[in-house]
């Protein structure tokens, strides 16, 4: 069949129009792809640049954790040798220093347990101490004797040679368990039994008499204190043992009654003593002015017109012819005073306002 000439031109003509309109479909179809290329490159570079900072940091790591491995780990238990002996502290196995000995060696353990590797090796410290306090070696002490009968004891507990036994070999028996139970054997063997009741008689027996107030303040305290008591039987016993004078002034002021520790009786017993002191030396001064010749004869005795006065009568017109004295102010006088504190009154009653001054303190 013949085709038309006409329309074979009108099929290639809608042919090209075809081609044309597919090219313009895959020349934008291409474009995109080239863009989608261009971004997926920009996308590559960044992830590559990200995984070159990641591997740096990585290196950067590893290289600290290296480092940190090489260094060695700090000790912190070191040697028992790094804790040296406590100069001040030395047992010979005396009972009396027992005590102290105890108190010294925990104290110091408070500060440096933790730098002990083994109870081991804190019991062979404690035993460096065994010694004279005069750091004599050529005679054993009682301590060191008793150190070597627990080592030959702990030998034999394992069935080794006891005349070679010595601080290297394990410590077995109980008493080497720890540093607590070989620190209560030592103080069950040279416990002093009779530091108490010595202690008791020593602070009993302690009184004033002629001593400063300030050495008898300091001994009695030293003493008190190593007897368990109450503080108001330390106050019964200071007030035993104050000298008489002092305790006399001193009871007369309120404060006293009032004080409930032993301090403040002792601050008022030297407050006491200074005003005894300063009436001590208005006698002093007293005796001095007193001119120094023979009484001349007494005149004859005379019939009294008048009824005397009895003593009383006297006394209560002197203390109240004193009580007036300086300001014009009465003093008033406790009824508790002592018949001492009232003659010591009478006596100062010609001195004026010191003595008025002086007994206004003691009330």
């Amino acid at each position: 069949m013949d085709i038309n000439p006409e329309e074979r031109v009108q099929n290639l003509a809608d042919a090209l129009s075809n081609l044309q309109i597919h090219h313009q479909a895959e020349s934008q179809r291409s474009e995109s792809l080239s863009a989608d290329i261009s971004s997926l490159r920009i996308d590559v570079n960044s992830i590559r640049l990200t995984l070159q900072d990641v591997t740096q940091r990585l290196l950067l790591f590893h290289q600290q954790i290296v480092a940190l491995q090489s260094v060695p780990a700090p000790n912190n238990h070191p040697s028992f040798t790094d804790v040296g002996v406590m100069p001040h502290a030395s047992f010979s196995g005396n009972p009396k220093e027992i005590n102290q000995f105890l108190y010294f060696v925990k104290d110091r353990l408070i500060e440096v347990e933790p730098r002990f590797q083994t109870e081991k090796s804190k019991i062979n410290w404690v035993v460096r101490h065994f010694r004279h306090s005069n750091g004599n070696i050529s005679e054993p002490t009682p301590s060191y004797n008793w150190w070597m009968s627990i080592l030959k004891e702990n030998a034999r507990t394992q069935e080794l040679p006891t005349q070679f036994a010595s601080a290297e070999d394990p410590y077995v028996i109980p008493c080497l368990h720890s540093i607590r139970t070989f620190l209560a054997k030592l103080e069950e063997t040279f416990a002093d039994r009779n530091s108490v009741e010595d202690a008791k008689r020593a602070l009993y027996s302690c009184k004033q008499g002629n001593m400063s107030l300030d050495v008898f303040n300091s001994l009695f305290s030293s003493l008190v204190y190593a007897v368990d008591l109450t503080e108001e039987s330390r106050c019964d016993l200071y007030k035993r043992a104050l000298n008489p004078r002092i305790l006399e002034i001193a009871i007369v002021k309120d404060s006293w009654k009032t004080a409930d520790t032993l301090r403040k009786k002792q601050d008022l017993a030297v407050l006491a003593s200074n005003i005894l002191d300063e009436l001590n030396q208005l006698r002093s001064n007293m005796a001095i002015r007193q001119p120094n010749h023979r009484p001349s004869a007494p005149p004859p005795p005379t019939v009294p017109t008048a009824t005397p006065m009895d003593i009383d009568a006297i006394t209560t017109k002197s203390i109240s012819s004193l009580a007036f004295l300086g300001n014009n102010q009465p003093l008033k006088f406790p009824t508790s005073m002592s018949l001492q504190s009232t003659s010591i009154s009478i006596l100062l009653c010609g001195l004026g306002i010191t003595s008025a001054i002086i007994l206004s303190r003691i009330s």
